[in-house]
């Protein structure tokens, strides 16, 4: 982004939830971990990581008063750097690029985008938002029990579910 001549502020996750705790930040006083500002002033939203740290930022804003604002207002972009990469994979695959990390900053960088439908899911006690589906507990299964797999890199997900 350097290169590129972006402004930016840079902020890494120390632990799950991270994200979504500092999407919620709106005063002064909440943003003491750093030299954050409130997120509403910033052009858009990039993150690096998988489908579950733009999941933590999508819900993290859907947790604040101004939430349809910022998503009616902000670009959102992802580097897929996790296990899978789904959205980042689909999104590259809708630009007829090809899959990798610097296709994404690339392509960011130049300001391309691609509209995504959100879905929500309400409970009795909470709202979810999702961006690519929300299914039953097979997925989660496989994906959390295949962890001891990881070494196979995406490849574990497939052998565990066929197991």
């Amino acid at each position: 982004m350097e290169q590129a001549g972006l402004d930016h502020d840079l902020f890494m996750t120390q632990y799950a939830g991270h994200a979504r705790e500092r999407m919620k930040m709106v005063t002064e006083k909440e943003m003491t971990t750093g030299t954050y500002s409130d997120i509403s002033l910033y052009d858009a939203i990039i993150a690096v990581g998988g489908d579950g740290i733009l999941s933590e930022i999508i819900n993290g804003i859907e947790e604040r008063s101004d939430s349809d604002s910022i998503f009616g207002q902000k670009k959102f972009g992802i580097v897929g750097a996790g296990t899978s990469n789904g959205l980042a994979k689909s999104l590259l695959h809708a630009s007829n690029e090809t899959y990798s990390e610097l296709e994404s900053v690339y392509l960011i960088c130049k300001g391309f985008h691609h509209s995504v439908d959100l879905s929500t899911y309400k409970t009795y006690n909470n709202l979810y938002r999702g961006f690519l589906s929300f299914s039953y507990a097979i997925v989660a299964d496989v994906d959390i029990e295949s962890e001891s797999l990881r070494c196979l890199g995406s490849l574990r997900q497939d052998i565990y579910a066929l197991w």
